[in-house]
């Protein structure tokens, strides 16, 4: 306890010397300020040097394309890239081979592999059995005229089920455009079967009516189906029923242009020949 009438006790502190210098004079300086000639060259110096590459290295690590090659040497890769490539074709038969090497001499192209070549139902288009097709029915203007693409369909289909394919018949008839068949057709002797003939309408004169959706037509009867396409093209295809499966409730029938289908009456537009 402190006395009364004792003087006050004073503390009196000293600060480190050593503490008041300049932090910032402890810091590590860099060799030459920033604005001095050379400053980067202090840091630049302790990387490696790059190691050179040529030109054709980097075209190749850019994905550009290579210089090119002396004449002689660009003429013996160009013969080599229009060969045929193995396995590049294997999918055609020989019919298929030499219907395309045909079209591509008349087309002036050096190989079949110039060809425009579309895709139908996922593997290419059959060229010779769509040429075929069309001109055995009168050929280009005449399918065009009677809506029948859908019948070309049915044929480069080869039995398989069309019945999602909206704009089918328009992409077929495209395709014949710009594939050249349109132009091979029309530097022959005209269109097809003798003196440019139309196909026959097997059902000519004859009363249609239609299905009912639950309705089991007998086998034997003839029936069409009407097929809309979202172009707008729309046309009845003539075919007679070859069965019924009560399993699916699903009728197989056969068209007219050698094609068969199992369908659902319920689903489509279909009239069969009144009794």
């Amino acid at each position: 306890m402190a006395t009364v009438g004792a003087p006050p006790l004073k503390v009196i502190m000293k600060a480190d010397p050593s503490s008041l210098e300049d932090p910032a004079a402890k810091r590590p300086r860099a060799s030459a300020p920033w604005f001095a000639e050379g400053w980067v060259r202090q840091f630049t110096d302790l990387a490696p040097n790059p190691t050179p590459v040529d030109r054709t290295t980097l075209l190749e690590l850019r994905g550009a394309a290579p210089p090119a090659a002396p004449p002689a040497a660009l003429a013996e890769a160009t013969a080599r890239a229009v060969k045929p490539v193995h396995t590049q074709d294997d999918h055609l038969d020989e019919a298929e081979r030499a219907f395309r090497d045909d079209l591509a001499s008349f087309l002036k192209f050096r190989s079949r592999h110039e060809l425009y070549s579309p895709i139908f139902l996922g593997v290419p288009l059959p060229m010779r059995k769509v040429f075929k097709k069309v001109r055995a029915m009168g050929g280009y203007r005449a399918v065009c005229d009677s809506k029948l693409w859908m019948r070309v369909c049915r044929e480069a289909a080869g039995g398989k089920d069309l019945s999602g394919q909206t704009s089918a018949s328009f992409a077929m008839r495209r395709n014949y455009e710009k594939t050249g068949m349109l132009e091979w057709e029309q530097s022959l002797d005209g269109t097809s079967l003798g003196g440019g003939a139309a196909a026959i309408d097997p059902d000519a004169g004859k009363v249609f009516v239609p299905v009912a959706a639950e309705e089991i037509v007998p086998t034997g009867t003839r029936v069409r189906v009407l097929w809309n396409e979202e172009n707008g093209e729309s046309a009845w295809y003539g075919a007679s029923v070859r069965g019924y499966d009560a399993a699916v409730k699903k009728h197989h029938v056969a068209y007219d242009d050698d094609t068969e289908e199992t369908i659902d009456f319920g689903e489509e537009k279909v009239e069969r020949v009144a009794e």
